[in-house]
């Protein structure tokens, strides 16, 4: 039981780190494709569609850029998203 507890501690921690790491935005999309449900993201609801399309375009950015993903208005990202779809 000591083994089980001890392994899940260490996975709680990778998965907080790896969310720490890569940022708030990002792990509230991903997790809203994960769970195939609207959520909220800065304020603002976004769409399975929508949270798709930008992790895919936060996963094409090299990782020098991705911490500007971060930074940018979820509004321009958005924007710049369909722009690169159509």
């Amino acid at each position: 039981m000591k083994i089980l507890k001890s392994q899940l501690k260490e996975i709680i921690l990778e998965v907080i780190e790896e969310a720490a790491a890569e940022g708030k935005r990002i792990t509230t999309l991903r997790k809203i494709v994960k769970t195939k449900t609207a959520g909220k993201v800065d304020r603002q609801t976004v769409d399975l569609y929508t949270a798709s399309g930008l992790v895919k375009l936060y996963d094409a950015l090299a990782e020098k850029n991705q911490p500007k993903f971060e930074k940018m208005p979820l509004g321009q990202l958005v924007e710049f998203m369909w722009k690169r779809m159509k």
